[in-house]
C-alpha cells in the first residue's frame, strides 16, 4: 500500500521525514519540501522506514545522479541533490544542533560546496579480490572500476587493482597524501600467502604506492624499502610536512582539512599555550606549535602519540605529547589546566567525559571539532553549563554526497 505525504526535514545522516496518522516515517532519496508517494518498509531500530516510490512535486534543488550506481550503492546519500544545496543541508544540521546555545553575534560560517574529493576510502573486497561497496543496509557488494567522489589517484590504483594478488583479503583501506598512497590488505585469518611486490602496482601516475597487509591489529609492509608518506598542513611561513603511517587517522578530504587548520589558526591568533585532547597524530595542534605555540597533547592511541612526538622532535616544535584514557575514567592533569585554549576532536560519541571536567581544566578559550551533529549537541551544552560562551561556529563539508559534517566551534569564558 503506497501513502503520501511532504517531506518536513532532511535529518543528519540524509533521511527524509515524513508524518502521518501513526507517526513519522523516514527514507531516502528526497529533499525538504517534496511531495512524494512512498511505501511502507518495516521497522528498523524501532524507527519506521519507507522506499521513495514516486516525487509528485520535486524540489527546485533536485538534480539528476552523477553516477550511474546511484541508489544502489551505499556510499552516498545525496547524488539526486544539486552540491549548494548539499552544502545548505549540512550547514542546517550544524546550526540545529547548537540552537540551545546560539546567540545574535554568533560569528557563522556555512559549509561550502568542498573543494576536492575523498582522500581516504575503504572498499570490501569479494571472492575474486575486486574491490567494492556495500548496497544500502545489506552486505551485498557492488563492484567498480571508479568512484565519482575519490581522488583522481585512487581511481588510478582501481583501474589497475590486482585482484588476483588481492584474493584472501576481506578489504582494503587506502589513504592519499601529499606524497604517496598507504594501501591496507586487511585479512580476517593469517593468510598462508601475501603477495609480492611483482604482484601490485607501486605507483599510478605520479603518486607512489606503499602496500600492507593487516592481521590481529597489526599492519606490516609487503615491500621494502618502506617509503614514509606525509601530509602537507598550513603554517605562516608555508606547510608543515606530517609524517603519516597506514593505521594514522587523516580527515577524509585534504581541502577540508586544511581550511579546518586555517580556521583554528584564525580563532587563536595569540594564543601562547595550547592543550590538544584527542590529538591524534597533531593534525590540528603541530601546525599551531610550528608558529610557536606552545603545545601540550593527550591521546588515547599509543602508536599515535609516538607518531606526533617523532613529528615534533623531527621538526624541532615545542610540543609534547601523551597516552592518556580520554573517554572513560578522565582525569585532568596538572599540565592540563590553565591553557590559553583546549582543543578538543573527539570521535562520533564526542567528549563528554572531559566537558564534565571544564571547571578543574579552566581554558581562557575552547575549540571543539565534532563529525556527529548529536554529540555537538550534548557537548555544547556541557560547556555552556560551565560559563562559556559560543563565539564562533563553522560547517564544513569533508566528505561530498554523504551524509556527514564537520561542526567546528569556538568558545570563550563569559
Amino acid at each position: 500500500m503506497t501513502a503520501q505525504g511532504v517531506v518536513e526535514q532532511i535529518l543528519p545522516g540524509g533521511a527524509g521525514r515524513v508524518r502521518d496518522a501513526q507517526g513519522e516515517v523516514l527514507l531516502g532519496g528526497v529533499i525538504a519540501g517534496e511531495h512524494i508517494s512512498y511505501r511502507p518498509d518495516g521497522l528498523r531500530h524501532g524507527v519506521r522506514w519507507a522506499q521513495l516510490v514516486d516525487v509528485l512535486q520535486p524540489s527546485a534543488s533536485r538534480c539528476e545522479a552523477p553516477c550511474a550506481l546511484a541508489g544502489q550503492c551505499g556510499g552516498c546519500v545525496f547524488q539526486h541533490v544539486q552540491p549548494q544545496a548539499q552544502a545548505a543541508i549540512k550547514s542546517d544540521w550544524v546550526r540545529r544542533a547548537l540552537q540551545a546555545v546560539w546567540h545574535g553575534d554568533v560569528q557563522w560560517h556555512a559549509a561550502d560546496v568542498p573543494a576536492s574529493r575523498r582522500r581516504r576510502v575503504r572498499w570490501h573486497l569479494d571472492a575474486q579480490g575486486r574491490p567494492g561497496f556495500y548496497a544500502p543496509r545489506s552486505h551485498q557488494l557492488l563492484t567498480h572500476a571508479h568512484c565519482m567522489v575519490l581522488e583522481q589517484a585512487l581511481n588510478e590504483l582501481l583501474a589497475r587493482w590486482p585482484a588476483a594478488a588481492c584474493r584472501g583479503a576481506s578489504a582494503c583501506s587506502a589513504v592519499l597524501l601529499s606524497d604517496g598512497i598507504h594501501a591496507v590488505l586487511e585479512y580476517d585469518n593469517k593468510p598462508s600467502r601475501l603477495p609480492v611486490p611483482g604482484d601490485l602496482p607501486l605507483s599510478v601516475a605520479t603518486t607512489a604506492i606503499q602496500w600492507w597487509w593487516h592481521h590481529a591489529a597489526v599492519s606490516r609492509p609487503l615491500h621494502r624499502p618502506v617509503r614514509q608518506f606525509h601530509d602537507a598542513l598550513p603554517v605562516a611561513d608555508g606547510e608543515l610536512l606530517l609524517q603519516v603511517g597506514p593505521d594514522d587517522f587523516v580527515q577524509g578530504n585534504a581541502a577540508g582539512n586544511r581550511q579546518m587548520i586555517q580556521q583554528l589558526q584564525a580563532w587563536l591568533p595569540s594564543s601562547a599555550y595550547i592543550v590538544d585532547l584527542f590529538a591524534g597524530i597533531g593534525n590540528l595542534s603541530l601546525p599551531l606549535a610550528a608558529e610557536g605555540r606552545r603545545v601540550e597533547g593527550f591521546e588515547v592511541h599509543p602508536a599515535s602519540v609516538r607518531a606526533a612526538n617523532a613529528t615534533a622532535k623531527r621538526h624541532g616544535l615545542p610540543a609534547h605529547y601523551h597516552q592518556l584514557d580520554l573517554l572513560g575514567r578522565f582525569q585532568p592533569t596538572e599540565s592540563m589546566t590553565g591553557a590559553d585554549c583546549l582543543i578538543l576532536d573527539p570521535p562520533r560519541k564526542g567528549a563528554k567525559a572531559v566537558c564534565r571536567q571544564l571547571h578543574r581544566l579552566l581554558p581562557g578559550s575552547i575549540v571543539m571539532v565534532h563529525c556527529d551533529p548529536a554529540s555537538a549537541a550534548r557537548d555544547a551544552g556541557l560547556v555552556a553549563a560551565q560559563g562559556y560562551r559560543l563565539q564562533a561556529a563553522r560547517a564544513l563539508d569533508l566528505f561530498p554526497f554523504s551524509g556527514h559534517v564537520e561542526c567546528m566551534t569556538y568558545w570563550q569564558h563569559a
